[in-house]
């Protein structure tokens, strides 16, 4: 396997990381550099032999990329997750309990979640059923639907 498809593999992995995996942590820069690495070596620009120089200039455009995007991307991201608000999704893994976070499935994507302040219920069982009130950066605070 060359090593401008390794580059790229690890694009798409990185950018598919914190599309399904972890968002909000950075993989999304990671994934742009990576790809931009391997079009570089595609292009002749760098060369295939020069590793120190490939992860030289991955690192170089994951900080840039990341100084650059962060807070247009915090802005887009913002009101893409108000539409989270008032649907439904279910405790998994261990269920919630008291303010000590647990994860939910929202449209099948496990997300962190906390019982809402003003939830009367202490413990919340897996395979309950919940409505998200809030969303809190990556966090779900939710009440148990009735």
């Amino acid at each position: 396997m060359s090593v401008t498809a390794l580059w790229l593999i690890a694009g798409a992995l990185f950018i598919g990381v914190e599309m399904f995996g972890v968002p909000g942590i950075g993989f999304l820069f990671a994934g742009i550099a990576a790809l931009m690495v391997g079009g570089s070596i595609e292009l002749g620009v760098i060369g295939a032999e020069s590793t120190v120089l490939q992860f030289a200039l991955f690192f170089f455009i994951t900080t840039i990329s990341a100084i650059l995007l962060w807070k247009k991307l915090k802005q887009v991201r913002g009101p893409l997750y108000s539409n989270m608000i008032g649907t439904e999704a279910e405790v998994i893994s261990g269920g919630l309990s008291g303010s000590r976070e647990g994860q939910v499935k929202w449209s099948g994507t496990t997300m962190r979640a906390r019982l809402a302040d003003e939830t009367v219920i202490d413990v919340l069982p897996s395979g309950t059923f919940v409505i998200i009130k809030k969303v809190e950066g990556t966090l779900l605070h939710v009440v148990p639907k009735y």
